[in-house]
């Protein structure tokens, strides 16, 4: 290699890093079009000039930050996916046509007996915990995309065997007589498959399937009640994948829209508020409602975004939220003022959901004020708090402490065997425990704030919903 050679090699990377370095002085900053988080900035301290961890980091976010990274990445996936067809993601599956999956859906284990227990009386108790204090109560399973369209993975179709035997597994409880609350729109959505009800390069169904979901779980709620709306097919609209980011490029594609149109007369909005904040509430009315429904609350994770418009015609209010948690101090409100509860989890989530505090711990705490429940005392503030808890026939029991403490407080209860810690602050004041024996034992608390309640609340079999 010739010496003027290396010379002009060396010059061609002094301009590319330099003209990098002066674009990022400009402001000038990759598009993030990975679908991930860019590494943060570490903290430059004197005191880490010898810590390998501080380098390792910058090197991650000087890299992040490279103006032109966006379009190495772009062209990364293209050759990956659309000349190879292959993907360029270990976060994503290529399969026929075209079509993306996640992998962390065709990651879901099969459930064992005891794992679908754990699911049903979860769900079970909080249908409980809700009729106790009189509301009705749906569980929406959003079944993800591999478990409707299973052939379109061509010859990773197997991976999706744990998300049907699961299906199975919970339809074979409700064959039984058990948990009518659960509402599975997988057959229907299926049987629509003449149009497509999911989009091939995002996770989620499309406003297609959104609606053929939301009118099984209305008519779970209220039979007849969709024969009150008309299907509207609106404008189509551009949709970005949520998938075509692990390409490396963000890309679209044109998809139908769908609205209802209340036969009725009911109207959303000006009325309609979003509340914003960390739980993205949302707030719809209906001038002229299909049900008697005052209230209803919608929690949900990701595909709730296309069902919750679906539900307004069916309740005077309709609120919506993305945080799962009914015990936080925005939602407790909205939740004690409605009189139907729907929650929404994708199929692959249900244990992960359900495991450690699960879902009726979340109301349980929530509900604390309207349950009826035995008073175990007051905490005085000192550590080592012991408690008996009596012998009671009951199914599940649930300890609650309220307290009024403006200082936030973590408090740790012994003999658990799991989730047994929990924050206490003014955004959560309430902290709930299941307890899954129904024998008198003693318990030990730790950091409970002076002046909190203890209170002890119990489902027996007479308060399930069957």
């Amino acid at each position: 290699m010739s010496r003027r050679f290396e010379l002009l090699v060396l010059a061609t990377f002094a301009l590319i890093g330099l003209s990098q370095v002066g674009l990022l002085v400009l402001g000038v900053e990759p598009v993030n079009n990975e679908n991930r988080t860019l590494a943060e900035a570490p903290d430059l301290d004197a005191g880490r000039l010898l810590d390998e961890t501080m380098y390792a980091q910058l090197g991650d976010f000087l890299v992040d930050r490279t103006p032109a990274r966006s379009w190495a990445a772009g062209v990364d996936g293209a050759i990956d996916y659309d000349l190879l067809g292959d993907s360029p993601s270990p976060e994503i599956v290529v399969g026929d046509d075209g079509w993306l999956f996640l992998v962390l859906a065709l990651s879901t284990p099969c459930y064992g007996a005891a794992e679908v227990e754990l699911v049903a009386s979860d769900v079970e108790y909080t249908a409980a915990l809700l009729a106790m204090t009189g509301r009705d109560f749906s569980f929406l399973v959003a079944p993800t995309k591999p478990g409707i369209y299973p052939a379109q993975l061509g010859r990773h179709e197997s991976r999706a065997d744990c998300l049907l035997a699961n299906r199975a597994a919970f339809a074979a409880l409700r064959a039984e007589g058990r948990l009518p609350m659960w509402v599975d729109p997988a057959e229907e959505l299926i049987a629509g498959k003449g149009d497509l009800v999911y989009f091939p390069q995002d996770s989620h169904w499309n406003q297609l399937g959104a609606m053929r979901a939301t009118e099984v779980l209305v008519e779970s709620m209220d039979p007849g009640a969709w024969r009150g709306v008309a299907e509207e097919r609106a404008a189509p609209y551009q949709h970005e994948g949520d998938l075509t980011r692990f390409l490396g490029s963000v890309s679209s594609a044109t998809t139908d829209d769908w609205t209802l149109v209340p036969t009725i007369g009911a109207v959303y909005g000006p009325e309609n508020e979003d509340l914003g904040g960390e739980t993205a509430i949302r707030r719809y009315v209906a001038t002229a409602p299909l049900t008697g429904r005052e209230q209803t609350l919608f929690v949900h994770d990701s595909f709730g975004w296309a069902s919750q418009e679906f539900l307004v015609p069916f309740a005077a209010r309709t609120v919506t939220s993305r945080n799962l948690r009914v015990d936080d101090a925005a939602l407790t409100p909205i939740l004690l003022e409605s009189d139907t509860v729907v929650v929404e989890f994708a199929d692959r989530a249900l244990l992960p959901r359900t495991r450690g505090e699960g879902l009726s711990t979340w109301f349980a705490g929530a509900l604390a004020s309207e349950l009826p429940s035995t008073s175990l005392g007051v905490a005085d503030g000192d550590d080592g708090l012991r408690i008996t808890v009596p012998a009671q026939d009951a199914l599940a029991r649930y300890l609650i402490v309220v307290s009024s403490a403006a200082e936030p407080a973590t408090i740790e209860v012994g003999a658990l065997e799991a989730a047994g810690t929990r924050q206490l602050s003014s955004e959560r004041p309430v902290a709930a425990w299941r307890l899954d024996r129904a024998d008198e034992f003693e318990l030990v608390l730790d950091g409970v704030p002076a002046g909190a309640e203890l209170r002890l609340v119990a489902i027996t079999a007479d308060d399930l919903v069957r």
